[in-house]
């Protein structure tokens, strides 16, 4: 039951290491020992960003875009036929001409502003065809054969006529049926008061016509006042400073 330790046993016990005696020392009295400050290498951080910055790329390469423009403004073009809305220069920059939002995200991030280019009256039932006219009609009729007159008079005579009587086509160089003096600034000599409209076919003389706006492309009327908005915008260069752009 109690055997004799080997030699192996006896020697591996003897090899045991055992604290420094001035270290056990040191412990006793509650002091501090040195250890040896072993350098430890901080993990490198690479600078270079895992994604090129495209977004800030793009932005510096619409800004000297619309620097090139003596209004620094982006306006939209508009396709009244297919009723849609886009912007050319975005293609010079690797964008889809009708990504609007990149314009807006601009807005917001203070290099662009944004003001209200045009507002269209379009059709209520086809609001996506933007191509719509207006058409006078007389309301006694409802001809369209309608010629709206004015009532001219020349302040230099006193002499007064219809429109059809006083010939201004050649507003440069005019004369005055009465007096037969040249009228040379019509702003100036020659005063406006009265104006009405005449149906061609009923001869009916009215202040007011109907009017009616035209869906062009389904050729049919609407009224001015069932038309729906669409509103198009603008862009203006509002920071052109190039440096200050971060990617977002």
């Amino acid at each position: 039951m109690f055997g004799r330790k080997s030699n192996s046993d006896l020697k591996s016990k003897s090899e045991v290491k055992f604290p420094h005696i001035g270290s056990l020392a040191s412990i006793l009295k509650n002091e501090s020992i040195p250890v040896q400050n072993i350098p430890i290498s901080a993990p490198t951080v690479n600078s270079e960003p895992d994604l090129p910055k495209s977004s800030t790329s793009k932005s510096v390469n619409l800004i000297q875009e619309v620097q090139k423009f003596d209004d620094k403004t982006i306006k939209p073009f508009i396709d009244y036929t297919e009723g849609s809305i886009f912007y050319p220069i975005l293609s010079n920059i690797g964008e889809t001409e009708d990504n609007i939002s990149y314009l807006d995200d601009l807005v917001s991030d203070g290099i662009l502003a944004k003001h209200i280019y045009e507002k269209l009256i379009v059709c209520p039932i086809h609001p996506t065809v933007f191509s719509s006219s207006m058409r006078l009609y007389c309301p006694k009729c409802h001809s369209m054969n309608v010629e709206k007159l004015n009532l001219f008079e020349h302040k230099k005579c006193g002499y007064i006529a219809e429109s059809k009587n006083f010939d201004f086509s050649n507003i440069d160089h005019s004369i005055c049926p009465s007096c037969l003096k040249e009228i040379k600034n019509f702003e100036k000599e020659i005063r406006v008061p009265a104006m009405w409209y005449q149906c061609e076919d009923c001869i009916e003389k009215f202040d007011n016509a109907v009017i009616k706006l035209h869906c062009r492309k389904h050729d049919h009327d609407f009224d001015t006042n069932s038309g729906k908005f669409i509103t198009t915008f603008c862009y203006k260069l509002k920071n052109s400073d190039i440096s200050n752009i971060s990617d977002t």
